[in-house]
């Protein structure tokens, strides 16, 4: 995404710690720090409260990570699964692997690369990058475009597939299996030619129907030899847009480099008809929820009469992130990013995005204040920031759950305009429910807001986000109706709780 220039026109407050809840936060709180090993710690952390793990055949995780580059445990790997991550986002250069010609096969890397997620349990999704100078044909540019060579990719994309679908014909060594296609990055973006280092985003934003011929033929490649792959477009930013002015202190008439209508312009075409999920990356830069992103996409669909077409596409999320700055030495910031996340997956969750992965595992440049989105300090597996148990927090206390509705009042279409938002989950597998809530700070507020919500229930169990390793073995502090931390303290058939900015998970029993 538009992750350098995001700081130039938008600034977030710095935010203070929101109180979690009257009874427990500050107990969990007040246990007393342990000092962190200077030993790598790749195995799974399991806290003494972990919730059981229920067998689902049909739930799906939707928790991923990014990892571009290489795949494995020093870049994240084990940490990552033991987070809860399910699946892991990466790069397939096709110039890597045939570099001088379509007889020239190198595969150096990938074959252990993806072997690696699949020892770790993880689904792989790759994304299609850099064309071969050979294969780009009138279009000169690495990110490819119409004119490129659409026989020589549809050949590389079938081969590819075939080493990768685990089916034990012509398998990689060891089988691995990449489960999910996508081409090119962020294709709708619009600006021709392209900036300077911006070359390996491709040409294709303001031609959509070029686009859809191209999904057209990797498609049949892949489901030729790999039915069972899901093909998708490459996440497309819909954000920082081309008919869109976005000033700056040096340059007023700045305007976007991503096309606004070029899903919608792409689905005209047909690339519906080649798409098994529509892909959509998400940063908080100029639309503050994924409800409101979603809502201005699916507006360009009815714009060219194709919305009810690009809304039977089945969402994901290749690629979503907030950064934790300012890295002030409070950790404002920092807590800033850990409740970001969480919020960020669950309305995604709540408005049908199927699965979601995280950028990235480490920070970007340290001198891009919106490049540092990582979950670990300085490159430093052993340095977690509070992102990293937030993230670790929710894929357990949310496994095997599937989102059931709203528990707030939707009062306008934007939930950061609410006072707060709950949202209900559902465990098949024993019928279990759980909340997820937090308090909104409002425009013009500068204080962390409080807000008193109630629960219909008898009896609850809250969990917040850790903040540490050591807090993670914390018990859940459990609330009965009329008892210690029921605000009211009434025996009315509801535990009202005090919650604040950091989303809690609230078992309703």
């Amino acid at each position: 995404m538009v992750k350098q220039i995001a700081a130039a026109f938008r600034c977030y407050f710095t935010r203070l710690l929101g109180i979690a809840l009257a009874v427990g936060a500050a107990l969990a709180l007040a246990l007393p720090a342990r000092a962190e090993s200077p030993h790598a710690v790749y195995l799974p952390l399991v806290g003494k409260y972990v919730p059981g793990l229920l067998a689902d055949p049909e739930w799906v995780s939707p928790f991923g990570i990014d990892m571009y580059g290489v795949i494995s445990d020093a870049a994240g790997l084990a940490r990552m699964k033991a987070a809860g991550a399910s699946w892991v986002v990466t790069m397939l250069s096709w110039a890597d692997v045939q570099p001088s010609s379509a007889t020239d096969w190198r595969w150096d890397g990938y074959d252990e690369k993806f072997l690696r997620a699949k020892n770790a349990g993880m689904d792989v999704c790759v994304l299609l990058v850099n064309v071969p100078e050979w294969a780009r044909g009138s279009y000169p540019y690495p990110g490819g475009g119409p004119g490129m060579d659409l026989d020589a990719l549809a050949a590389f994309v079938r081969e590819a597939a075939e080493r990768y679908d685990g089916d034990g014909t012509r398998d990689a060594p060891g089988s691995p299996v990449v489960k999910y296609w996508s081409f090119f990055a962020e294709p709708d973006y619009g600006v021709e030619p392209p900036r300077r280092g911006e070359e390996f985003k491709g040409g294709w934003g303001k031609h959509g129907a070029e686009y859809a011929a191209m999904l057209a033929r990797v498609y049949q490649a892949i489901k030729a030899v790999a039915p069972d792959a899901v093909v998708m477009n490459g996440g497309i930013a819909f954000d920082y847009f081309t008919d869109t002015v976005y000033p700056t202190p040096t340059n007023p008439n700045r305007t976007g480099i991503y096309y606004r209508h070029f899903m919608a312009d792409a689905i005209a075409a047909g690339a519906d008809q080649h798409m098994d999920m529509l892909a959509v990356h998400y940063y908080p830069v100029t639309m503050a929820s994924w409800p409101d992103k979603l809502r201005a996409l699916y507006e360009t669909g009815a714009s060219r009469g194709v919305e009810t077409r690009m809304r039977s596409r089945a969402l994901i999320s290749p690629e979503m992130g907030f950064w934790s700055y300012p890295p002030d030495p409070n950790g404002a910031g920092e807590r800033e990013q850990a409740n970001r996340l969480v919020q960020m997956f669950v309305r995604g969750l709540s408005v049908g995005v199927q699965r979601l992965a995280w950028f990235a595992v480490f920070d970007g440049p340290p001198h891009i204040p919106t490049e540092l989105h990582g979950l670990f300090r300085n490159g430093d597996l052993n340095d977690p920031k509070p992102a990293y148990w937030a993230y670790r927090t929710m894929a357990q206390q949310l496994h095997g759950f599937r989102y059931s509705g709203p528990a707030h009042e939707e009062a306008t279409p934007s939930p950061t305009a609410w006072r707060y938002e709950a949202y209900w989950f559902y465990r098949r597998a024993d019928g279990a429910r759980k909340l997820v809530a937090w308090a909104n700070r409002l425009a013009g507020e500068s204080q962390a807001p409080t807000v008193t919500i109630p629960v219909l229930a008898r009896r609850v169990q809250v969990v917040t986000n850790p903040s540490r390793a050591d807090l993670l073995e914390a018990a859940p502090v459990v609330i009965v109706d009329g008892g210690p931390g029921d605000l009211d303290r009434a025996v009315d058939g509801f535990v009202r709780l005090l919650i604040g900015e950091e989303p809690v998970y609230i078992t309703v029993e």
